[in-house]
């Protein structure tokens, strides 16, 4: 590990110093101070997973403060688009499909956006490793590019943000890139709607699965994006089981396309039967699934902040991410996690595990009780 860590200092102290020279070369006939006016048309970039972009919403919220007039464009990721649909801060979404790489593919893109005339480019990157979105700043040809200058990151930016190491919700970090234009994080509150898609698929859905307004539903979703951040299939079997026969819960296990293997196991450990198995569902869809929850249970994922953005109460595990960083933003997130010594180890493999396997299905069942207190308090008011 020590040996790792060496080589990774290493490689950023050198990357810092090329990146700063090859920033000078191209970057000479730029401004490097951001005008009081004429930002009219302003290009915004988060290419991130789903929870990075759940998380960006309220930057977007406060740069639509800040230019009442202006034309905001979002350039997100194709499969995330869902998550921005009916945003009012937004004024066109465009999609960069990161799986498609070809060479003509990537020139009639950035001749589309060149064709735009962006006055700002804004690129809200907090992965220290993603180049793609500085390029994609850079050849826009806007006159102001702005950008976190992570290890050099922002070589091709005009005006570099400096990265601040201390750990931080990452929506503070997003607010610290737009910090230049005047903006300050007042509301981190991620928001996003419901897309028609999801609100019909639920309508749908829901009562076929012979689940009524009046029944205490919970959700839950097993995933995550990196094997070490899932926590075991059969605590999952066991907590759906005693919500079941404790609360006589409907539950419903929740995945997309490439988790499927995960909900069924569960699905097969558990006495009791689940209310659903949904999988292989757009994200459109399980968004309308999730607004329709009394109470989601999950890993750190992308879900966990499409339900705190929709203000649903959550239940999550955590291991090795960073808390700080991606701790539920607003009321009623309870987040369940052992101190030990390697977490957070931020890792995306790991052979140990502990961190999620000391977490006990009891932990889990503890923090319902307070989940259900808490909710039955808010039916009152």
């Amino acid at each position: 590990m020590i040996f790792k860590n060496y080589i990774k200092n290493a490689y950023l102290s050198t990357r810092v110093v090329i990146l700063g020279l090859l920033g000078r070369i191209f970057i000479k006939s730029k401004a490097k101070y951001l005008p009081k006016e004429g930002l009219r048309n302003i290009l915004v970039i988060q290419l991130e997973r789903i929870g990075d972009l759940v998380l960006t919403t309220p930057v977007f919220r406060a740069l639509r403060d800040k230019f009442l007039d202006s034309y905001i464009v979002i350039l997100v990721n194709g499969c995330n688009k869902d998550i921005v649909l009916g945003d009012p801060n937004i004024d066109e979404i465009l999609v960069y499909n990161l799986k498609d790489s070809g060479i003509l593919s990537w020139i009639k893109f950035i001749k589309t956006i060149q064709k735009m005339h962006f006055d700002l480019s804004v690129d809200l990157t907090g992965n220290e490793n993603m180049f793609l979105p500085v390029l994609i700043s850079y050849f826009s040809k806007a006159k102001y590019t702005i950008g976190l200058n992570q290890f050099g990151r922002g070589f091709l930016f005009n005006i570099k943000v400096n990265y601040d190491p201390k750990d931080k919700p990452l929506t503070e970090l997003m607010f610290d890139i737009v910090r230049p234009l005047g903006i300050y994080g007042k509301d981190i509150k991620p928001q996003i709607n419901v897309p028609q898609e999801g609100r019909i698929f639920a309508r749908e859905l829901l009562p076929k699965l012979n689940i009524k307004n009046s029944d205490l539903l919970v959700g839950i979703h097993p995933g995550g994006y990196y094997p070490s951040q899932r926590w075991p299939e059969k605590g999952f079997a066991k907590v759906a089981d005693e919500l079941i026969k404790r609360y006589a819960a409907k539950v419903l296990i929740i995945s997309g396309h490439a988790e499927e293997t995960i909900v069924f196991k569960i699905g097969s450990l558990m006495q009791n039967k689940p209310q659903g198995i949904i999988s292989d569902i757009t994200l459109q869809q399980l968004i309308g699934v999730i607004s329709n929850l009394d109470i989601l249970i999950c890993n750190n994922s992308g879900p966990l902040h499409i339900a705190t953005a929709l203000r649903i109460p959550t239940i999550s595990t955590m291991g090795p991410s960073l808390p700080k960083k991606w701790h539920p933003i607003g009321e009623n997130h309870i987040i369940v996690r052992k101190e030990i010594k390697c977490s957070p180890c931020n890792l995306s493999i790991c052979k140990r595990h502990e961190c999620m396997e000391l977490i006990t299905p009891a932990d889990i069942l503890e923090a319902i009780e307070i989940q259900l207190k808490n909710i039955k308090k808010s039916n009152k008011c």
